[in-house]
């Protein structure tokens, strides 16, 4: 006896597995069919249709202002908004006229050229050349920072593996550049506003003396409890002037001492250098070939079912009407 519908339910389910085995068993000849379709299409795609294209990889690290100068000092910008800096108008002007050797052109060609209008003379006018060519450089170079701001990751994409590598070469020169020219800016400006400091703080320290002198010319025969408290005050505020200066003058020769150094010292390090990479990058067959492989099996599972239906549809209807 049954204990419920528990029994029959599980062999209903055995019932409907073996029905679908035995359907796929009577197509095979069809999923076999698709599959090999499907895997030879793709792999012809692949090794003939499809263009190729080749990676270089680059990865550095940015020093920060930090690492020259105290924290109380200057304060670093956000290496966040480098990605964005590279491919920025700003930044892709600096390097269009970097030339390049391309099988392509077979010559030499500035980066503006080979990303526009090639070796044929072009009628527009530079500046739209130039947005031309920002949107063209933003589809070969895929920037990112990495686990920290101060690690940048640099990929380029293109037709050529030599060209690629070349590129990455010249943006990372450029980028050097480019961020020192961010640190000894920001490095002047600081340094621009403690010499001011310095030379405010200096005149109070100098008026302060002036007062204490007129003070003492003034006052010399009577210092009553008044007076006295007057002068306190005017020594006191000397002499706050005068610690404010000593501390402004050793910051400025702290940060004076900080350019010099950084004069001498890099602001980048490069973890992973760009390499001539000779396999192509969106040319991987054999995972293609196990995707399409994967696809065509289910695909003509799929086909094989609905062949297996409408041939059993067509059964009962000539049955039916004998």
């Amino acid at each position: 006896s049954y204990i419920g519908n528990d029994t029959p339910s599980i062999e209903n389910d055995i019932t409907s597995v073996l029905k679908f085995l035995y359907t796929i068993a009577e197509q095979l000849k069809v999923v076999v069919l698709v599959a090999f379709i499907t895997v030879f299409l793709v792999t012809t795609y692949v090794q003939f249709i499809q263009h190729v294209q080749y990676r270089s990889f680059s990865s550095v690290v940015l020093s920060s202002f930090t690492a020259y100068i105290h924290d109380s000092v200057v304060m670093p910008p956000s290496l966040d908004l480098y990605p964005e800096l590279l491919r920025s108008k700003f930044f892709t002007e600096r390097i269009l006229d970097k030339e390049f050797y391309t099988d392509k052109f077979g010559e030499k060609l500035p980066l503006l050229a080979i990303l526009t209008h090639g070796d044929k003379p072009s009628k527009k006018e530079r500046d739209v050349l130039i947005q031309q060519a920002t949107v063209a450089l933003n589809g070969y170079m895929q920037i990112s920072n990495g686990i920290r701001s101060e690690i940048l990751n640099i990929n380029v994409i293109a037709d050529e593996p030599l060209f690629a590598k070349e590129l990455i070469d010249v943006v990372l020169v450029e980028l050097e550049v480019v961020h020192r020219s961010f640190t000894e800016a920001a490095l002047n400006a600081k340094f621009k506003f403690i010499e001011r400091q310095v030379a405010l703080e200096k005149e109070f320290v100098d008026d302060s003396k002036q007062r204490i002198s007129e003070f003492n010319e003034q006052r010399r025969q009577t210092l009553t409890p008044v007076l006295l408290r007057e002068y306190g005050i005017l020594v006191g505020n000397m002499k706050a002037a005068q610690s404010s200066y000593t501390s402004l003058k050793n910051e400025a020769a702290e940060l004076a001492n900080s350019k010099s150094i950084f004069q001498e010292k890099s602001v980048m390090e490069i973890i992973e250098r760009p390499v001539i990479n000779l396999s192509p990058y969106n040319k991987d067959l054999k995972r293609k070939v196990l995707l399409a492989g994967i696809l065509g099996v289910g695909l003509g599972v799929l086909i094989g079912v609905v062949r297996s239906c409408l041939c059993n549809m067509n059964n009962g209807t000539e049955v039916f009407k004998k």
